[in-house]
């Protein structure tokens, strides 16, 4: 998925053969998503013996103090809203396209604030520049936190933001920083892309076209004037990752597969 070999060579053929072999002999299966288990079908595993038990959360994580994350956005972006994107800064996440159109939205929003969480110093130092030159000047880059410390900023955000692009090298993962953005509770705008909606539907964010400044551009507009419906799906995606993301899920959902052998 990462592609750490090259299709063509000889270590791929000898791991790719390993892998078919694994996938039509295991006794189980335990993917991260649907779409994995799709893709270990298509190599020859039984349906039955695939089981999702999807990276989990620990929603208790994000039961932080105001006075926590409330300080943490003054110091940010003041009193603006606050639209967080946090992650890698690799190219199919889609922070360009992100970057467009917080510049349009900008123009009718004067009261909002773009935080950027993540990536390395040139990717940052890249994104920057482009920020510079399509006039953006309401943007911080924090660059890498501690993990420990993501909660605070995610609780601290009044919207949060994965405009991801279909990428084949990643297609059929689970894009697991959906699951702390639905614990935050906050409004999400995300990319209708499988990444995103093996986990999230039309109740619980605004979905947009991938690679679509508009669209996005729309759906932040959407999302900062429509308060109550914004609330309204941001408590859906909280509700829903606690009931079934928990890692108390998890753990039972494993349980149940290692019972099957014992």
């Amino acid at each position: 998925a990462f592609k750490f070999l090259k299709r063509k060579g000889v270590r791929y053929w000898i791991f790719s053969k390993l892998e078919r072999f694994l996938v039509k002999h295991s006794d189980a299966i335990v993917v991260d998503s649907g779409l994995l288990g799709s893709h270990f079908q298509a190599m020859g595993a039984h349906p039955e013996r695939i089981t999702v038990v999807s990276t989990g959360i620990s929603p208790e994580e994000f039961q932080l103090p105001n006075a926590d994350f409330e300080s943490l956005k003054k110091r940010l972006c003041n009193d603006k809203m606050m639209i967080l994107y946090s992650g890698t800064l690799a190219p199919y996440q889609g922070l360009d396209v992100l970057l467009e159109s917080f510049k349009q939205v900008q123009k009718k929003e004067k009261r909002i604030h773009l935080v950027i969480v993540g990536g390395t110093l040139p990717e940052i130092e890249l994104y920057k520049s482009i920020a510079g030159k399509l006039g953006i000047q309401a943007a911080t880059f924090v660059g890498k936190v501690p993990f420990q410390e993501i909660p605070k900023y995610l609780l601290a955000a009044d919207i949060l933001v994965a405009p991801r692009l279909e990428d084949e090298g990643t297609s059929l993962q689970r894009a697991t920083k959906i699951l702390s953005y639905m614990a935050a509770g906050k409004p999400i705008i995300a990319t209708k892309i499988s990444a995103h909606t093996c986990t999230l539907d039309e109740e619980t964010a605004f979905l947009v076209k991938p690679n679509d400044e508009e669209d996005l551009s729309i759906a932040l507009c959407s999302a900062i004037e429509q308060s109550e419906k914004s609330k309204e799906k941001g408590k859906k995606a909280r509700d829903k990752v606690i009931a079934h993301y928990s890692w108390t899920a998890m753990g039972t959902r494993l349980r149940e597969i290692i019972a099957r052998f014992t």
